[in-house]
């Protein structure tokens, strides 16, 4: 083993630790694990700098960009007087509106910021209709994540792929390129979590020991 394997080890626990006390802010973590790299002279300066000026880093500020002006423009809270104005006392359509409205916009910005979005809103709904929020809190989780490869875009990670794949000289990704795929993912998801996933999310139920 040599000098820069020991040292990229302990880097990279020193960067767990940090990650996981949480006493320093993820991203100043990340930027000193990247400087740190750059002066032992594991990852050579023009290498570790090389990402930050290519396509999938530019989509993936895109993406990002978008995501604020949905939340500055209010459409956000629109679709929630929305969801609230449409649902009336009918839980089971409580269900639908959320977790479709979710996995629909999570096909189009990004999967974590939709669940952000939508957290306080499901919180509350769950309050008032007097249904336990772990219900509807793990469903939205596993709609806005089935539905993130309705497009391209829904994830940072497809970006990721298909920069990867110019890289190695293939055709990127197309927009909707994994949409006759992602579609019956997402369906069947929303229809397990609606019969099976909310029933083994509620509290109180016993697991059998093995």
């Amino acid at each position: 083993m040599t000098l820069h394997m020991i040292l990229l080890l302990i880097i990279i626990a020193i960067a767990l630790v940090m990650f996981s006390i949480d006493v320093i802010p993820a991203d100043i973590v990340a930027l000193g694990v990247m400087m740190t790299l750059i002066l032992t002279g594991i990852v050579p300066a023009n290498v570790a700098f090389q990402g930050f000026g290519s396509d999938t880093a530019i989509m993936i500020l895109g993406l990002l960009i978008l995501t604020s002006a949905l939340v500055r423009t209010g459409v956000i809270q629109i679709i929630s007087r929305q969801i609230l104005r449409r649902v009336g006392d009918n839980k089971n359509q409580l269900y639908w509106v959320i977790m479709g409205t979710a996995a629909l916009l999570s096909g189009f910005m990004s999967n974590t910021a939709t669940s952000a979005f939508f957290t306080p809103m499901t919180i509350g709904l769950a309050r008032r209709y007097k249904i336990h929020p772990s219900k509807l809190l793990m469903s939205l989780a596993f709609a806005t994540i089935l539905a993130s490869s309705l497009t391209l875009v829904g994830t940072s990670t497809n970006v990721v792929v298909s920069g990867l794949m110019t890289d190695y000289g293939m055709a990127p990704l197309g927009m909707f390129e994994l949409t006759p795929v992602g579609i019956p993912i997402a369906i069947a998801g929303l229809l397990y979590m609606y019969f099976i996933g909310a029933i083994l999310c509620q509290p109180g139920i016993k697991r059998r020991s093995v």
